[in-house]
């Protein structure tokens, strides 16, 4: 017979579906007659030079190619964050991620008091409509706001399958087109629609793997623009189009697999191509960022600029610094955060040892000129140290919830952090680039299911760097999953005694034991957890259900 803590447990993690929202006025009235459709098309994990209009040879981009040269090409935007909530949140308010004090995915969400492009439209006069493909551009994380239906079920991905937490862009696009079918001509529409088809595992279906002869990624881009291609039919009155990549891949460039750890352009240069009535037709190379679309597409549609934003209106008359940053390697190592700051052709990052690159000259950033050209380095510190955030970074005040890390972990995003000492100066990455690599190779393994392989060298990691908790929380968890509980067991009780402030450890200790019928042992650790976690109801559910379950705990669960 199943007990009350494991029927909390199966408990399912879905995101729900369609959502009407209120809108963020009182309606306005008939819109004006010339206000164009709006669709935004935010693609997940693309680089610019993977699209054949950025010049790449081999590309299967020939439907957003030629939307690109009716319109405007943005040659050098750049992420603020090599990470999909972060990202996305800085496209729909024009504001960078310090500012909304979103530093990585799960360690925030966009709050109701920000204003959001989808909003502003909603409030004059537009139907709103948003289809997302991942749990990272859910509601979860506050990216509803100002759509009057939002599509947002996606398949539950099991512990044991890791790769499910997404869907393809053939039923994203599906709901937006009879979605705006429902809806009609009658006020102007926004859409919305986000594909993370690009995103590791590339999986793309097989008669794209053979266009582009064996090369996954860009065989999901090419299914994703004949994807694209049903929006652009689809949208027959005068249609502002927006196609933009919230971030890149590594594939292997600078020491990095996939994305989120480092700043080099492979991961930060993005496509961003506007096309429409107003636009006129060309190139821009002025430096911009992700954080310039609100204020731009505002522009393009007559409506008044929304104020203090960090964003601006591009191409404009003076070109500004761009600022990008990824603390990942700092959360989880301890090692130097990835600042970094474009402008004109260089690009300074701001580590222990500097990298400075000129990216015209040397667009894949190999020759570091940081000791050719000092004063070049400090004029650019210079600008990087005027982006003043207040506050400055630090941790994440409040853990995600259970439920909700174990969606992030589905789509390869790992629980962990560093237990060393970080009162000096942080090491450069570039010293420990072994770790780095390592810790790279331990994920994929994993997500190809080569678990002995895994075993091996997540073993072999955790004794190397006992401070690092997420290779003992990914040995934990692969053990978990082989069904070995013991030793899974073992591994969370050495993280939650080396790290007791981490909740998420607690709780998952708490299921093993509650799998272990060790339930008041559960319990416990259930309530630290959930005094970590206040907002969290299933931390505190868990605890009382691993007391009904305890032989004399159900009094003191009704207390």
């Amino acid at each position: 017979m199943m007990g009350l803590t494991q029927l909390v447990l199966v408990v399912g993690l879905g995101c729900g579906g369609q959502t009407t929202n209120e809108p963020a006025v009182e309606d306005p009235g008939p819109p004006p007659a010339d206000l164009p459709d709006v669709v935004l098309i935010s693609l997940d994990t693309l680089r610019a030079d993977r699209i054949g209009i950025y010049g790449y040879e081999k590309a299967a981009t020939q439907n957003i190619d030629a939307l690109a040269a009716k319109g405007r090409v943005y040659g050098r935007t750049y992420s603020p964050l090599p990470l999909t909530i972060p990202s996305h949140g800085s496209i729909f308010t024009g504001q960078y991620p310090p500012t909304l004090q979103i530093r990585s995915n799960g360690a925030g969400r966009l709050e109701e008091e920000r204003l959001t492009l989808a909003e502003i439209l909603q409030q004059n006069g537009y139907v709103t409509g948003g289809s997302v493909g991942a749990f990272v551009t859910t509601r979860t994380w506050g990216f509803n706001q100002g759509f009057d239906a939002f599509f947002d079920t996606i398949p539950q991905a099991k512990p044991n399958d890791f790769w499910h937490a997404e869907r393809p862009a053939e039923k994203v696009i599906d709901d937006i087109l009879d979605w705006k079918a429902e809806v009609g001509d009658q006020k102007p529409i926004f859409a919305w629609i986000h594909l993370y088809d690009a995103h590791f595992p590339y999986w793309p279906p097989k008669s794209y793997i053979e266009e582009v002869k064996g090369r996954p990624y860009d065989g999901e881009i090419a299914y994703l623009d004949d994807q694209l291609q049903r929006v652009f039919d689809a949208f027959a009155r005068p249609t502002l189009f927006i196609i933009v990549g919230d971030h890149g891949e590594g594939l292997g460039e600078h020491l990095e697999l996939t994305h989120g750890m480092y700043v080099y352009d492979t991961t930060q240069h993005v496509p961003l191509i506007i096309s429409g009535p107003g636009v006129e037709a060309g190139v821009v190379e002025q430096p911009t960022s992700l954080v310039d679309i609100m204020p731009t597409v505002l522009s393009l549609l007559g409506l008044p600029a929304v104020p203090d934003l960090d964003g601006r209106v591009v191409p404009g008359d003076e070109p500004q610094a761009v600022y990008m940053e990824s603390y990942q390697l700092t959360q989880r190592f301890g090692l130097a955060p990835n600042l970094a700051v474009v402008d004109g052709n260089y690009k300074l990052l701001s580590l222990p040892k500097p990298e400075l690159y000129d990216l015209i000259a040397d667009p894949e950033e190999t020759k570091n000129l940081a000791e050719d050209k000092p004063s070049e380095v400090k004029r650019l510190q210079d600008l990087l140290d005027a982006f003043e955030f207040n506050p400055p970074y630090e941790d994440p005040a409040h853990p995600v919830e259970p439920d909700v890390a174990m969606q992030l972990q589905a789509l390869g995003y790992v629980e962990g952090g560093f237990t060393g000492d970080m009162s000096g100066p942080l090491p450069d990455p570039k010293d420990h680039a072994d770790m780095v690599v390592d810790s790279q190779r331990a994920e994929r393994l994993i997500q190809e299911e080569k678990r002995d392989e895994a075993i091996e060298l997540l073993n072999r990691l955790v004794k190397e760097y006992p401070e690092v908790i997420e290779f003992k929380s990914r040995l934990a968890m692969l053990y978990g999953i082989m069904g070995k509980m013991e030793e899974s067991a073992d591994l969370l009780e050495a993280a939650v005694e080396q790290d007791p402030s981490n909740a998420m450890l607690r709780f998952t200790l708490g299921v093993h034991r509650a799998r272990s019928n060790r339930y008041r042992e559960a319990s416990i650790l259930f309530r630290d957890a959930a005094e970590a976690m206040p907002f969290s109801p299933r931390a505190r559910t868990m605890a009382v259900a691993a007391l009904l379950d305890a032989e004399d705990g159900r009094e003191e669960a009704y207390e």
